[in-house]
């Protein structure tokens, strides 16, 4: 029988990658923390590039996109919604979807174990008199609780993984909870990003003189209503929407009618609102838009 050879040990070119990798990942974390709207405006700048790169090396795409996703969530970082939104901006929707709630979940859970076991008195300490009424929830139903502080949207993800360390949550509860919870809110910001996507891809295809518009539910940004539509990555979406051509951006969800002229980054564009005609109404009379062009 031969006998196996050791593994040949890493060379210093393997070295050298493995550190710049390391390296880049900790500065697109920090980046991402510290400005998500220019960390996102970055890589749908370079659009067609990581699109190309990401069919033509799918695996190595998907990989790096776990690894980062896992690295950002496990340190703590808050903002991972913005890395979900990149996921259905780079894959199909669906893949996105699974790619970012299992690297959220493993990152969430390393989290969970290095405060556990490292930093639970300080953690305790930042929750503090919060802790006694959390407690009594996890107390209660440990399941139950989890999975709607998952499905709330005012309770940060990285803020209950903070919790569930603290509360000593079994990690058997904790992973399918996460992974269940998560659902919801991962599919919405994987929509935005494919549909900020396709949008983005319409209008490259739209002939130059046409009229371009581009219509969804809410409201990309506040227009001054009585009730608030603004959706998260929102004027991100309304710059690089202006950015590729579209004339106006028209929307409903407030109903009550609006026409703004917007100054974003990429440049002017309209928001053009809706009315009803339900007696859901809000500060105007029932309605709706009639476009005319010429």
């Amino acid at each position: 029988m031969s006998e196996l050879s050791p593994p040949s040990p890493l060379r210093p070119h393997h070295v050298a990658w493995l550190v710049l990798i390391a390296i880049a990942t900790v500065a697109g974390c920090v980046w991402l923390a510290l400005n998500p709207q220019g960390f996102l405006v970055f890589f749908v700048d370079q659009r067609l590039y990581l699109l190309e790169l990401s069919k033509e090396f799918p695996l190595q795409a998907m990989l790096a996109y776990v690894v980062f996703y896992f690295f950002y969530v496990s340190i703590g970082i808050p903002a991972s919604f913005f890395i979900t939104i990149l996921g259905g901006f780079l894959f199909d929707w669906r893949l996105a979807i699974l790619l970012s709630i299992s690297a959220a979940t493993l990152g969430g859970s390393c989290l969970v174990v290095i405060v556990r076991h490292g930093f639970q008195n300080l953690a305790r300490q930042w929750i503090g008199p919060r802790f006694h009424r959390l407690s009594e929830g996890f107390n209660r139903d440990a399941v139950s609780y989890l999975l709607f502080m998952r499905l709330m949207p005012v309770f940060p993800f990285w803020v209950v993984n903070l919790v569930v360390a603290v509360m000593n949550v079994p990690l058997r509860i904790f992973i399918p909870a996460t992974f269940v919870g998560m659902a919801p809110a991962a599919s919405a910001a994987a929509l935005i990003g494919s549909g900020l996507d396709a949008a983005l891809a319409g209008l490259a295809k739209a002939p130059g003189a046409g009229l371009r518009l581009v219509a969804c539910h809410h409201p990309l940004v506040d227009a001054d209503t009585k009730s608030s539509g603004s959706t998260r990555g929102g004027k991100l979406a309304l710059a690089q929407l202006a950015k590729a051509g579209a004339n106006a951006v028209l929307s409903g969800h407030v109903h009550d009618a609006f026409d703004l002229l917007v100054q974003t980054e990429g440049g002017p564009i309209r928001m053009i609102g809706a009315g009803t005609l339900s007696q859901r109404l809000r500060a105007t009379r029932p309605g709706y838009n009639r476009l005319e062009w010429s």
